[in-house]
């Protein structure tokens, strides 16, 4: 099994991420925390740390799993 980079759109990163783990596909979203600061609050969030990517764990022959 091989690693792959797979590219996604902007800002959806962690949907991809969950949709290829349901289906049985082995996906990682690397992710850092990070304060947001507003004029009235703080928000702890977590920002991906390659934005636009995904990597996945899966056979070579299987790749075409993830495109469907």
């Amino acid at each position: 099994m091989n690693w792959y980079v797979l590219y996604t759109k902007s800002r959806s990163e962690k949907k991809a991420e969950e949709q290829l783990l349901s289906i049985g596909i082995n996906a990682y979203c690397p992710v850092y925390s990070k304060t947001k600061v507003w004029s009235d609050r703080k928000k702890k969030i977590y920002v991906p740390l390659l934005p636009s990517m995904l990597l996945i764990n899966i056979n070579h022959k299987d790749i075409n799993k993830v495109f469907e």
